[in-house]
C-alpha cells in the first residue's frame, strides 16, 4: 500500500474514532471532522497545514444530498468554506477569531437550519518532548493532525506535554487495551500498524493528534 493512501486511512480513521466524528469517504489528507448541530462549539487550529488542508464539515440530521443544502460561515475573514475531494465541504481557518458555521437545507418538505460556533486559535505544539525510539520528532508536529512514518515494527513513544495540555485519546492498532503507555515498546504486527495520541489544551480546547505508522 502506498504511503499516501495509508496516511489518508490512518489519519482520518484515528480522528473519526476519537474526536466524536462521522465517517466520510477517505479521499484526502488526514483531516478532523466538525459535526454541525444546533448550539455546538468547536475550536480549530490556525497553522500552515490547517489553512491548506482544512476540516471536513459533517452535518447532523442533514443528508449530504439534501435539497438546496448550503454551508456558510458568518465571518469569511476568520474561516471560509470550500470544496474538498468528491464534492465534500471543508472549513479553512484564515485568522484567529470566532465565527458561526451555519448549515441550511430542505429535507423532505422541511426546512432545516443548524448552526454553531467555531473558534480559531493559533497553533501551539503541545509537546515538550516527542521521541520515537530515542530520536526527537518534535519538529514534525506542525498542525492539528500530524503523521510520522517509521521504518521499524518496534516503536517506543516517549512524550512530555507542556503545562495546560492533557492526553484525551490514544490508540494502538492490534493491542488490547488500546491505551498508549508512555515509554513502552510496541511491536506492530500489521504492515500498516500505527500508534496514535491526541492532546487537548485545557483552556482553548485546541486538539492536536500524532499518528506514528510502521511502514515496513
Amino acid at each position: 500500500m502506498k504511503t499516501d493512501k495509508r496516511k489518508k486511512i490512518i489519519g482520518l480513521a484515528f480522528m473519526v474514532f476519537f474526536v466524536s466524528m462521522v465517517m466520510l469517504p477517505i479521499t484526502a489528507e488526514a483531516r478532523s471532522v466538525i459535526n454541525v448541530e444546533d448550539g455546538f462549539k468547536r475550536t480549530i487550529v490556525l497553522s500552515e497545514e490547517d489553512e491548506k488542508n482544512g476540516y471536513y464539515v459533517g452535518t447532523v440530521n442533514v443528508p449530504r444530498k439534501a435539497k438546496k443544502m448550503k454551508v456558510v460561515t458568518s465571518k469569511k475573514s476568520v474561516a471560509r468554506i470550500g470544496k474538498c475531494e468528491n464534492g465534500l465541504l471543508c472549513i479553512y481557518p484564515k485568522k484567529t477569531g470566532t465565527t458561526k458555521l451555519i448549515v441550511s437545507a430542505i429535507v423532505g418538505k422541511k426546512k432545516i437550519k443548524q448552526q454553531g460556533t467555531i473558534k480559531v486559535v493559533k497553533f501551539q505544539n503541545p509537546f515538550r518532548v516527542l521521541k520515537i525510539n530515542g530520536k526527537s520528532y518534535l519538529s514534525k508536529v506542525k498542525g492539528s493532525g500530524n503523521y510520522i512514518q517509521f521504518k521499524k515494527s518496534k516503536i517506543r513513544l516517549n512524550y512530555k506535554l507542556k503545562p495546560g495540555w492533557k492526553i484525551f485519546a490514544t490508540y494502538v492498532e492490534g493491542f488490547k487495551p488500546d491505551t498508549v503507555k508512555n515509554n513502552t515498546t510496541y511491536t506492530l504486527k500489521e504492515l500498516s500498524g500505527y500508534i496514535a495520541i491526541c492532546a487537548k489544551n485545557k483552556k482553548s480546547r485546541e486538539e492536536v493528534s500524532v499518528v506514528v505508522e510502521a511502514d515496513l
